[in-house]
């Protein structure tokens, strides 16, 4: 019992090093950087300092905060209407890394 007690403590104690932290950042799409393995990078008109990187480059990338390949295709859609319309994207990033992987991802109309 004292074994499993241990154990289920020290599990506690390190699950936020294996734990993304969340943050939203909302503004208008600036740019839409696809990228040769089929990943894609987007960056906002107004910066968001949860995002650690020098450039405040949103990453989304297949395997990477959860990310599949069919949610990074809708999510693509979702970006490419919310910079063509003009409209405000929010965005769910992982400040844990600074590639700020983004996991969700809606526009406000």
């Amino acid at each position: 019992m004292k074994k499993i007690m241990i154990f289920l403590l020290l599990v506690v104690a390190s699950s936020h090093l294996i734990a993304a932290t969340p943050v939203w950042h909302t503004s208008k799409v600036n740019w839409i950087y696809p990228l040769a393995d089929g990943s894609f990078v987007l960056t906002f008109k107004e910066q968001n300092s949860g995002c650690t990187n020098n450039s405040n480059y949103f990453y989304v990338r297949v395997g990477k905060n959860s990310v599949t390949e069919a949610a990074l295709k809708n999510m693509l859609s979702v970006a490419l209407s919310a910079g063509a319309s003009g409209k405000t994207l929010n965005v769910n990033f992982d400040a844990d890394t600074p590639e700020c992987y983004v996991n969700r991802l809606f526009i406000s109309y």
